[in-house]
């Protein structure tokens, strides 16, 4: 499915500012992803457009559209009115190409909260989805606050950079992702010893060199990002530790007098700040990267954290719960109390100490940085707006609230009769990856664990041996857990949150164990055989989904036997254990084979979709299908709808 997206901007494309290289790398990660981006912005087309690109290292080319309208400058300019005109013109402007052109585009994706009236046009008048980046809760600028969370709760889809900020606004997981807001460039690693970018850079060669790379001076909210720490942090350190200050030095003044004050100043070196490719080099020659804090607030997710995981040196950084969600105490770096300056150097002190310990976390933290790249960050935006465009072509608004009428209605129902009367009825919910894949099958890791949880409140989850042979009526319905195909997310992601909650499912394994080719999914990897034995070591029960997953209620004889018999037969011999049940490949089956299914040794066969009901025959059992858009509620609702039906 295409994907056509007007990235609608107002960054002033010359400057080197991290919002700016974000915007054109988040850009090209998208159309490198296969998205067809337009790159919408209300001023000129720069002179040596193809050189900015280049200096923020944009490869892969999107298309652009200028406005001549009004200039990044004007947006910024004193003076109220004068500014309330430029704004009016920007409006005008990029609204005239969007509505003429709103037939090319199929979503708008904008991260600057002052664009929100064309958000709200788009969707109001044209009737498409728009997605909104958050990066802030703006503290002071109460006018900006209200846009942002306008922004926020009008959109049809939000990418947060942290969990945090998407807990500050309470935004459902099914409307939005997260996705930090930089990236390690891994390219821009030099490949020097630490002897020679030293001599490079005139730096010493004798000392133990604590390096700060970004800003000096404060936010944009006017929050302090506590350099002074990389002062402070040397009174209680020996004399041959220095820090590396790389940033602005229009802004140092602060940091020379705290310096001279300290008695350090001939161990403080500040730089000025040139470019990424000198940064990398700076931070690969120096010996720990410290990371002071850069206020507390839930979008304080620092670019240079990315770097840091990149360039493999140990990293100490202040504990925020944002930076708490990239780095880890004693895995990849040394986390402190940014209050406690003594802490600063007690964490120093232990790497110096304990070479396992810094070796650990540096080879952890290059691990780590390979999650953080631009073509992942292009690739879960993606996916975010494909789904919520499949979500959007699934029906008309009226279908779906009379949908959404229906399932409140029936849930509720059936949830009232089940307290009072109880139930001998029990459902089998039917997955298929755990992931962040845009196929309508795929449910995202954060909503199966909500899912989870509301199951262990609200049923008991068992094993399909104990549902098979419940008759007895129970006020908490019994639920079992199944999963189709075979995806390497069911250990990485399944498992994992299986096992928080105690429970046991039934993994239905296609055994070809071939390319995704054979089980054609978007994004998905086909589980390998030495996976399939971790969930059977887990101690959750395998079952077969064919050998090759093809349509057993249509192809021959003789394919029938061999699809059952050798899928029975590899997985029995991956797991040690007999397999007992199966369930059928797009779950079609003919139950003149029946009998077949008998004489191979299975015990019950699963359909793919269907409400259960009691009676059905053991070879013919139905499933309950979960789909990417179940959130909790919606969850619930059609776990009880289900229920209604089948009360006996």
């Amino acid at each position: 499915m295409s994907l056509r997206v007007a990235y609608v901007s107002i960054i002033n494309p010359k400057s080197l500012r991290a919002h700016v290289h974000n915007s054109l790398k988040t850009s090209e990660a998208l159309q490198s992803s296969g998205a067809e981006v337009t790159f919408l912005h209300p001023g000129t087309c720069p002179s040596d457009l193809e050189d900015v690109l280049t200096s923020h290292r944009v490869n892969t080319r999107f298309a652009f559209k200028f406005c001549n309208a009004v200039e990044a400058e004007e947006l910024m300019t004193p003076g109220r009115f004068k500014r309330a005109i430029a704004y009016l013109r920007m409006y005008v402007a990029m609204w005239g190409h969007l509505s003429r052109h709103a037939d090319e585009y199929d979503c708008l994706y904008y991260r600057h909260h002052v664009l929100v009236p064309l958000a709200l046009m788009w969707r109001l008048l044209k009737h498409k989805p728009a997605i909104f980046e958050c990066h802030y809760v703006y503290l002071y600028k109460y006018f900006s606050q209200a846009l942002t969370r306008l922004s926020v709760h009008s959109a049809r889809g939000v990418v947060f950079i942290t969990d945090a900020l998407r807990r500050h606004y309470g935004v459902s997981k099914v409307k939005s992702i997260v996705a930090p807001c930089h990236a390690a460039e891994n390219a821009l690693l030099p490949d020097q010893d630490v002897s020679s970018l030293r001599r490079e850079l005139n730096l010493p060669t004798d000392a133990k060199l604590l390096c700060y790379t970004g800003t000096l001076g404060a936010t944009i909210q006017g929050i302090s990002y506590e350099v002074e720490t990389m002062v402070k942090v040397l009174a209680d350190l020996p004399e041959e530790y220095q820090s590396l200050i790389i940033g602005d030095k229009n802004n140092s003044e602060y940091l020379i007098k705290l310096a001279r004050e300290s008695g350090v100043e001939s161990r403080v070196i500040i730089r000025p700040w040139s470019d990424r490719a000198a940064v990398y080099k700076y931070l690969c020659a120096s010996d720990i990267l410290l990371m002071p804090r850069v206020g507390v607030a839930p979008g304080s997710s620092p670019s240079k954290m990315f770097d840091y995981l990149a360039v493999g040196k140990p990293i100490v950084a202040a504990m925020t719960p944002p930076v708490s969600e990239v780095l880890f105490d004693g895995q990849n770096a040394l986390l402190v109390d940014a209050d406690k300056p003594k802490e600063w150097a007690s964490a120093i002190k232990k790497l110096e100490r304990d070479g396992a310990l810094m070796s650990r976390i540096t080879e952890n933290a290059k691990r780590d940085s390979l999650k953080y790249t631009w073509a992942n960050r292009g690739k879960r935006i993606k996916w975010l707006v494909l789904g919520l465009l499949e979500d959007r072509r699934s029906g008309s608004v009226l279908r779906r609230l009379a949908r959404y009428a229906l399932d409140s209605c029936l849930g509720l129902l059936g949830s009232i009769k089940i307290r009072l009367f109880g139930t001998r009825s029990a459902v089998v919910l039917a997955y298929h990856s755990v992931g962040e894949s845009p196929w309508i099958h795929a449910v995202s890791p954060e909503v199966f664990r909500e899912q989870m949880l509301w199951l262990k409140n609200n049923a008991e989850v068992v094993t399909l041996d104990k549902l098979q042979n419940n008759n007895q009526r129970r006020r908490k319905p019994l639920v079992a857990i199944t999963f189709d195909d075979g995806y390497k997310d069911w250990v990485d992601n399944t498992l994992p949150i299986l096992n928080d909650f105690g429970f046991k499912a039934t993994f239905f394994i296609s055994t070809d164990f071939r390319s995704v080719t054979s089980l054609p999914q978007e994004d998905l990897t086909v589980i390998a055989p030495v996976e399939v034995v971790a969930l059977n070591t887990s101690g959750q029960e395998i079952g077969s989904h064919g050998h090759t997953h093809v349509d057993l209620s249509t192809c021959d004889d003789g394919t029938f036997e061999s699809e059952i018999r050798e899928s029975k037969k590899i997985l029995e011999m991956l797991t040690g254990h007999q397999v007992k049940r199966m369930s059928y490949p797009k779950g079609r089956y003919a139950s003149k084979r029946f009998e077949k299914l008998s004489e191979a040794g299975y015990v019950a066969a699963f359909a793919g979709h269907g409400s259960v009901k009691s009676g059905d025959a053991i070879f013919a059992l139905s499933r309950v299908p979960v789909y990417k858009n179940y959130d909790a509620n919606l969850f619930a609702k059609r776990f009880y709808r289900t229920l209604i039906n089948t009360l006996r």
